[in-house]
């Protein structure tokens, strides 16, 4: 079949989230567990054509050129009629009611011959009655039912095509009697030697299906294996289970292969399985979660991230698997939010610290303002080169801030730097933020209380549009604000700089 028909339904919309998947693309957008899953919603529904409306499926087929052993596309069931609709019929639809082979009958007889010679094993029958559930609701013809140690353990042979629904139709049926089921494949026995190399086993999809209803596992037994089993008294398998594990920054998904006994198997729920790989993808994303934080934390730490875009596209690149919409994001905007109000509160401190230095107050040296303004140009601080750095001060003394041991609210400088916006040109375009830094003024009743401002009441309505030292006040007032008892000890307040 060629890729064009194939693709006949080239693209489909998933109606739990509204997407449209391009049926091209699902090997490179989707692990092989995620497609399984995709297997089964395609069952109920989940997918419909963007032409007809209808709901389609996901159709497997076996392709040696794909490395995973099966390329899929989706198709319209029988009785639809629309433009995109394919006439191929699927696997499971050509083997349809076709009898059992002479492989099947071996297979079910191997085991027959194998289980009665092993401890514990019993066998009560082979093919011949069918069992219900409780409420007569399913029923099925167990290939072999058998004991071990009087628990009810079901094998059914896996020779040929089984669509999803039939796996999970025989699942509940055992699940509701209490039996445990076990699938056995017999594919390629005659490959399966000591060393059983993975590269001489083939996937096919319905091994895929039954692995996936069981945790990731499915087993194989044949000759090699039931001579193996008699030689150590003990039924033996060869498990192949889809794993997940960490490898950099990224999780890995591949088949591994384990020789395993009987007991090594867990049983839950009507599902054997040697490895869990649910629990495995747990452990694995836990852990990827753990280090993709550890390095998100130092990344925060070493960039000094001053945009949250920023931040988000750096942290994608060492950690893919991030869920960016999800708990991860929010979990790393916390991280950078609280990082930037720390680098915020720092810088804050840095300019009052700055306006106490001895330098400053005793010479007016700007050297460090002017490095400050040129490495944070692209800050949303508003600090610039060209500040009137005298006015800002009048500013900070109006807010509380002591700035030297002769200039703090103990000396009143609160109100004399009020003044200083009425009584100097130079400071005249600048009373808005005098009237704004007085609003918000552990002072400003003794401020709105003297009599000097009493009397310019009527000039204290003038307010400017604007002035070049609005955005940096507005920022250094906004939150995370600084406390206005600043709390440097006296001995630290003219620090050389």
């Amino acid at each position: 079949m060629s890729d064009e028909r194939r693709l006949q339904i080239p693209v489909v919309q998933d109606i739990s989230n509204g997407e449209y998947i391009r049926a091209s693309r699902l090997a490179d957008l989707f692990e092989q567990h995620e497609i399984q899953t995709m297997r089964s919603g395609s069952k109920s529904g989940r997918f419909v054509c963007p032409v007809c409306s209808h709901g389609v499926y996901l159709h497997a087929v076996k392709d040696s050129h794909c490395g995973r052993g099966h390329s899929y596309h989706f198709q319209h069931p029988s009785g639809v009629d629309c433009e995109w609709k394919g006439e191929c019929k699927s696997k499971g639809e050509i083997y349809r009611g076709v009898q059992e082979g002479s492989r099947h009958q071996d297979m079910k007889l191997l085991l027959a011959e194998t289980l009665p010679q092993l401890s514990g094993w019993a066998v009560i029958d082979v093919d011949r009655y069918f069992v219900f559930n409780q409420d007569k609701t399913l029923r099925g013809k167990p290939d072999l039912h058998a004991q071990y140690y009087g628990d009810d353990i079901v094998f059914e042979i896996q020779l040929r095509s089984e669509t999803p629904e039939i796996i999970m139709r025989r699942k509940q049926l055992y699940a509701d009697k209490g039996w445990r089921l076990l699938w056995i494949s017999a594919d390629n026995a005659s490959l399966v030697s000591e060393a059983f190399s993975e590269t001489c086993l083939e996937t096919r999809q319905v091994q895929k299906d039954i692995a996936f209803s069981n945790r990731g596992n499915w087993f194989i037994f044949n000759k090699a294996l039931a001579e193996r089993s008699l030689a150590e008294g003990r039924l033996i398998l060869l498990a192949r289970h889809w794993t997940a594990s960490v490898t950099g920054n990224r999780i890995e998904y591949g088949w591994q292969e384990s020789l395993v006994a009987i007991d090594d198997l867990t049983f839950s729920g009507a599902e054997f399985f040697y490895k869990d790989f649910d629990q495995q993808l747990t452990e694995a994303q836990a852990e990827l979660r753990e280090t993709g934080r550890q390095s998100a934390l130092e990344l925060i730490k070493k960039e000094r991230f001053s945009s949250w875009d920023h931040c988000l596209t750096r942290t994608k690149s060492l950690w893919p698997s991030m869920d960016f919409l999800g708990e991860d994001g929010e979990w790393l905007n916390q991280q950078f939010r609280e990082d930037y109000r720390d680098r915020e509160l720092q810088m804050k401190q840095w300019i009052v610290k700055f306006l106490r230095s001895h330098n400053w107050r005793k010479h007016h040296k700007r050297q460090p303002w002017l490095e400050a303004a040129e490495r944070l140009k692209n800050a949303p601080f508003g600090i610039q080169k060209d500040q009137p750095l005298a006015i800002f001060e009048k500013l900070l003394l109006i807010l509380g801030y002591s700035l030297s041991p002769h200039l703090g609210p103990g000396q009143k400088k609160h109100i004399q730097s009020c003044h200083n916006f009425f009584d100097y040109e130079s400071h005249f375009p600048y009373r808005a933020l005098c009237e704004k830094a007085i609003s918000i003024s552990p002072y400003r009743d003794d401020i709105n209380q003297d009599k000097t401002m009493v009397k310019r009441s009527a000039l204290r309505q003038f307010v400017p549009q604007s002035s070049d030292l609005d955005a940096l006040f507005q920022w250094f007032i906004s939150d995370p604000a600084l406390p206005i008892d600043f709390g440097l000890p006296l001995g630290e307040l003219h620090p050389e700089q």
